[in-house]
């Protein structure tokens, strides 16, 4: 059962919510693509999302991370504790991502600290992205619409999957995983993923009247 939450008059609630998923979701889709190009024109793609910090892309990588995770944290669906905990739990973790930076070359003690709270941050944010996708987005979806259902889910098994490649590879075949970027195309097949399902639970079309009706559907 969905409570209804108090907006302004003339606000479509949910439309507003559909909007922020969509926004969250370009934005997302925007990263990776600024990057890459950002690589290519200087001749160099870095070996990860993150190591775009110590270029002269940086402060655009932050600066989009952290509106990702302040969205993120704005998001809510409805009045369900426990989905509203875990796109809290990823705000923060991508605030993380954001703040606690990469480990640069020949990082000092300290750096290499925070280099791993950066990947904690990562792995989680990742994690419950795939989540999001695989468990609360199919939430909603009406029987006559399963394929979106599978479409969320599917979108969220690619995350899981990039995430379990990046580790096994790194341990299997490390020199190759470096020398072939592996971790950058990795972390944007997880970034894409994300994106997509969001962009698409904002203007896929809900029915008249049901769940899809309330701000957090």
């Amino acid at each position: 059962m969905h409570t209804r939450v108090r907006v302004a008059a003339g606000e479509n609630s949910a439309m507003t919510y559909r909007r922020l998923r969509a926004l969250i979701g370009w934005v997302g889709l925007s990263l990776p693509a600024v990057l890459l190009v950002a690589g290519v024109l200087d001749g160099h793609v870095q070996q990860s999302l993150s190591a775009y910090y110590y270029t002269d892309v940086g402060p655009y990588f932050t600066g989009t991370v952290c509106v990702i995770g302040v969205f993120l944290l704005a998001y809510r669906f409805g009045d369900a504790a426990v989905e509203n905990v875990v796109t809290t739990v990823a705000g923060l973790a991508a605030l993380g991502v954001a703040f606690f930076h990469a480990a640069p070359p020949d990082p000092t003690p300290t750096e290499s600290v925070l280099a791993a709270v950066h990947l904690t941050c990562a792995g989680v944010l990742f994690a419950l992205l795939g989540a999001i996708a695989v468990f609360l987005f199919p939430s909603d979806v009406p029987p006559s619409k399963a394929w979106q259902a599978r479409l969320y889910r599917a979108l969220g098994f690619t995350i899981w999957a990039a995430i379990v490649a990046m580790v096994a590879l790194n341990a299997l075949v490390p020199e190759f995983y470096r020398r072939t970027n592996l971790f950058f195309w990795l972390e944007s097949v997880c970034v894409i993923a994300f994106a997509v399902s969001f962009v698409l639970k904002g203007y896929l079309r809900c029915p008249p009247s049901g769940p899809c009706d309330e701000p957090g559907a």
